[in-house]
């Protein structure tokens, strides 16, 4: 879950003004400059309201954020942790928590990173409002990005135990989906980090594995890019 996504989900839960300090923390976002920040993004993507008001929780005046629209939400939340519980039955050993959301986090910095030398300067959890509908979005806070690029960045690669991929494989292709509910004008990537090859027939990454065998659901606009964590290097294997 993003940081935007206990954001949206505790306004839910608490319906009425509540200040960006106690925001922080009841949800554990921190810096409380986050909120700040995340709270202005969706304003502007009309998710929320931002105001002076006087805070449900602390009593003092302050800028405030409510949230009026949440049912939507709700259902992708739960879908999300559908999805992360059949993620963890893939893997002989199962990681903690905290480490995966750790790695995945650093993963995400260090593509981050490197598009910034490459004169990309993105934020991270930059939310879109999404939605094939004309009349219902949702948002969703893309890895990083900025008013023209969108990045998902996953962390995800050859189970422990050689089993077959089902569920990282099933977000892959939901990560296809929010790209092609994109509004027009971004540039979308997609990276995954390079790992070892397997196979008998065809000794391929991770992510090779993905593009010969899903290719059809890869939009013509959507950059696939593989990150090699070793050297700091990426290359562009698909569009």
């Amino acid at each position: 879950m993003t940081n935007a996504d206990k954001m949206m989900l505790f306004l839910r839960d608490h319906p009425g003004n509540v200040c960006d300090d106690c925001i922080s923390n009841r949800t554990g976002v921190t810096p409380r400059q986050q909120i700040n920040q995340l709270g202005n993004k969706l304003a502007v993507a009309n998710l929320l309201l931002r105001s002076d008001n006087k805070c449900m929780f602390c009593g003092k005046f302050k800028t405030t954020s409510s949230r009026a629209d949440w049912k939507n939400e709700l259902q992708s939340i739960h879908t999300a942790q559908e999805s992360a519980i059949e993620l963890t039955r893939d893997v002989t050993t199962i990681e903690p928590e905290q480490s995966n959301k750790a790695r995945g986090s650093s993963f995400s910095k260090r593509v981050g990173e490197y598009l910034s030398k490459a004169g990309l300067n993105l934020t991270p959890e930059y939310p879109v409002a999404l939605g094939l509908s004309v009349h219902h979005k949702k948002v969703h806070c893309f890895d990083l990005g900025d008013e023209k690029t969108l990045v998902e960045c996953k962390y995800y690669g050859w189970t422990e135990g050689g089993n077959n991929p089902s569920a990282k494989i099933s977000i892959l292709n939901e990560a296809m989906m929010y790209f092609v509910c994109v509004p027009a004008g971004f540039r979308k990537l997609l990276f995954l980090p390079k790992t070892k090859t397997k196979g008998v027939r065809r000794v391929e990454t991770f992510l090779e594995y993905y593009i010969r065998l899903y290719q059809f659901l890869i939009p013509d606009d959507v950059e696939v890019w593989e990150f090699d964590e070793t050297t700091g290097a990426a290359l562009r294997k698909y569009n």
